[in-house]
């Protein structure tokens, strides 16, 4: 997974217009006892951010943990893609349900892909204690396989990747762009 997280960082830069450390790692199987089976984080929003510190968040879920490290706010989410109905969708995602049909087309990509796109990006707003009513756009797409989600000056990007147990899993990190 080096060649990915080279990848990921890359993307992040162009998307993103910033710099950042990305190491995409897979981890233990769960049913072996080894690794969390639910998402965990670390956010870092401890004291005053100042431009040029750096803060390192980690992601952990499915097989798959995404550690990235930059300047200004960060967080970070990792799923696997599941499959629901539209009707648990809309439930789920709330006010959010029309964002991920719009990411759906302009991604190119399944209904659930989308779906779990946006609730990547929900639960990292939700990381930062925002409401989940913050108003939530998508940037044009500029890069294949990439989606860019904005609220204010925060921008998550999102991919979906290969997940270790055939299950594709999404990506997704937030950042207020410091460089």
């Amino acid at each position: 997974m080096a060649a990915l997280s080279t990848c990921v960082e890359t993307a992040l830069r162009d998307l993103l217009g910033v710099e950042l450390a990305v190491a995409v790692r897979p981890v233990a199987d769960p049913a072996a006892g080894v690794a969390p089976t639910a998402a965990s984080a670390f956010v870092s929003t401890g004291g005053p951010l100042r431009r040029g510190a750096t803060t390192t968040v980690t992601a952990t879920a499915d097989g798959v943990s995404l550690e990235v490290t930059g300047a200004g706010r960060l967080v970070c989410d990792v799923a696997a893609v599941r499959t629901s109905s539209p009707a648990e969708w809309d439930r789920s995602l709330a006010e959010h349900a029309a964002l991920a049909r719009e990411a759906a087309e302009l991604a190119g990509e399944s209904h659930d892909q989308a779906a779990c796109r946006t609730g990547a990006v929900l639960r990292c707003l939700r990381r930062l204690h925002l409401p989940t009513y913050v108003p939530l756009t998508l940037a044009p797409a500029s890069r294949s396989g990439w989606l860019v989600y904005v609220s204010g000056t925060l921008r998550v990007a999102t991919h979906v990747v290969p997940g270790p147990r055939e299950q594709p899993v999404v990506l997704a990190v937030l950042t207020n762009g410091w460089t």
